[in-house]
């Protein structure tokens, strides 16, 4: 780079640590998903509202100036709010996300020295959705079909082939059956 480069650098001083807006421009640039892109302005102007900053830059600005210690502070606080507020834990993970983003950019960058270490809200289990297996199906429309009368057997071994075949749910087939 030659003497001249350097001067024409944004800013005057190519070796000066980046602002909070240039790493928030970095950071939007190392985001490909435009979906992705907006849910992290999303939680950045999330934590400008938290903070009562004016927009996300003087929010970064704010924690980068606030150290470390209360740095940490800030985003536990933040976390916190965005629980009582009742968003699910993949918001409150996501807008987490946004953040360390720009801080582990303010580090890489020189910026800072430290590292945000907020721990992510852990989801709700998941219910289990797959269903009986083949073998127990096939075991359930055997008995089905034993029953008492013709009619019958053909009835419950038609609703359990309705339920597995198509996968639909019990109300499904109780509100189709007329």
């Amino acid at each position: 780079m030659s003497g001249e480069d350097l001067a024409l650098a944004p800013g005057g001083n190519p070796f000066a640590a980046l602002t909070p807006a240039e790493i928030l421009a970095v950071a939007g640039e190392r985001v490909t998903s435009e979906h992705s892109r907006r849910a992290y302005r999303a939680g950045l102007a999330a934590l400008a509202a938290h903070l009562g900053a004016p927009d996300p830059g003087a929010a970064l600005a704010a924690l980068l100036a606030a150290g470390s210690a209360g740095a940490h502070a800030a985003m536990v606080r933040f976390r916190a709010a965005l629980l009582e507020r009742g968003l699910a834990p993949a918001t409150i993970n996501l807008r987490l996300a946004a953040v360390r983003s720009a801080i582990r950019l303010a580090r890489l960058a020189g910026t800072i020295e430290w590292e945000l270490h907020v721990p992510a809200v852990p989801a709700a289990p998941r219910r289990e959705t797959r269903g009986p297996a083949p073998a127990d199906v096939r075991r359930l429309g055997e008995a089905a079909g034993r029953q008492d009368t013709a009619e019958k057997a053909t009835r419950d071994v038609a609703l359990i082939r309705l339920l597995f075949d198509l996968g639909l749910r019990r109300g499904g087939v109780s509100r189709r059956a007329v």
